[in-house]
C-alpha cells in the first residue's frame, strides 16, 4: 500500500496554516480569515476552520456547474494571475519565520512521491513514470528555478469564484512551500485549458518585477509540463490519506490517469 512520503511535513502544514493565512490576509490577499486549528482528543491536527468564503470552485462557477465563460472567464484569469504574483512576492523571511519549508521540488518532493508509488504501479506505467522523472532531473529538474512562497496545490476546487468571475478566495494551504512557482502555474491547467493559462500569465507578468522574471524564464514551460504530467501521483497520495471508499476512488482515478499517459507515450514512441 502507498505510504505518505513525509507524514511530519503534512502535519506541519496544518499546524502553520492559521499563521500563514494571517500573514497573507495582512498583505491583502484573498484568503480565508480568522483561521484556527482544530485538534482531536489526542491533540493531533484534525482540520482548520475559518470564516466562510462565499464563492464556488472556479471550474464549476458558471451556469449549470460549468467553468465561467466570456467576460467572467477573462476576469478570473486576470484575478488568478494577480493573486499568484502577489503570493510569490511575499517576503521569504516572513514565510521562513513561520516554518515554511524550502525545497527542490524535483529531488525533494517528486522523487520521493514517485519512489513511494512506483511499486504499486504496473510495469509499463512504472517504467514510463520513472522515465519522466529521470528526464526531468537530467534536464535540471527544478534546482535552478526561483524559490518563492507558493500555494503548492492550485486547482479549480481551491480557487473560489463569484458569478462575475472575480476571485473570492483561495483555500487549502497545507502544501504551501518555498519552491518553484511553476508548480502553481501548472495547477491552473488541472481544470482549465492552455488559453486560460496564457491569460493568467499575461496578468501575472504585468504585476511586479519578480513575476515578470518568472514569466520570462525560458525553462518555465518545461517545468510546468512535468508538474502537470505527473500530477496523478498526488491523487495516489491523497487517496491513501483519505481512506475508505472515497480514498479508493481517488486512488483508482490516479492509476487510470497514469496508465493512460503511459499508453499514450508507448503509442507515440512506435
Amino acid at each position: 500500500m502507498l505510504r505518505p512520503t513525509n507524514p511530519a511535513s503534512i502535519t506541519a502544514g496544518y499546524e502553520r496554516e492559521p499563521a500563514l493565512l494571517a500573514l497573507l490576509v495582512g498583505r491583502g490577499l484573498p484568503v480565508p480569515r480568522e483561521s484556527r486549528l482544530l485538534r482531536d482528543g489526542d491533540g493531533r491536527p484534525l482540520a482548520t476552520l475559518h470564516r466562510y468564503v462565499d464563492g464556488a470552485p472556479a471550474h464549476r462557477a458558471g451556469r449549470e456547474g460549468t467553468p465561467p465563460r466570456g467576460a467572467a472567464r477573462a476576469r478570473l484569469a486576470v484575478d488568478v494571475g494577480r493573486f499568484l504574483a502577489a503570493l510569490h512576492a511575499t517576503p521569504l523571511r516572513d514565510a521562513r519565520a513561520l516554518g515554511v519549508q524550502s525545497l527542490d521540488l524535483g529531488r525533494e518532493r517528486y522523487s520521493r512521491l514517485v519512489e513511494a508509488c512506483a511499486a504499486e504501479l504496473p510495469a509499463r506505467t512504472r517504467a514510463w513514470l520513472l522515465g519522466e522523472l529521470a528526464t526531468f532531473l537530467d534536464g535540471g529538474g527544478s534546482q535552478h528555478a526561483s524559490r518563492l512562497l507558493i500555494h503548492g496545490d492550485i486547482a479549480g476546487w481551491h480557487l473560489l469564484t463569484r458569478p462575475d468571475g472575480t476571485l473570492a478566495g483561495v483555500i487549502d494551504w497545507a502544501d504551501a512551500a518555498i519552491a518553484d512557482p511553476a508548480l502553481d502555474l501548472a495547477g491552473v491547467l488541472w481544470q482549465f485549458p492552455p488559453s486560460f493559462l496564457a491569460r493568467v500569465l499575461d496578468a501575472y507578468a504585468g504585476t511586479g518585477r519578480r513575476a515578470a522574471e518568472v514569466a520570462r524564464d525560458p525553462d518555465l514551460g518545461r517545468r510546468i509540463r512535468f508538474y502537470l504530467t505527473v500530477v496523478a501521483v498526488f491523487q495516489l497520495r491523497y487517496g491513501w490519506m483519505l481512506g475508505g471508499a472515497a480514498g479508493a476512488a481517488e486512488t483508482a482515478s490516479g492509476h487510470r490517469r497514469l496508465a493512460a499517459q503511459a499508453a499514450a507515450h508507448t503509442r507515440a514512441s512506435r
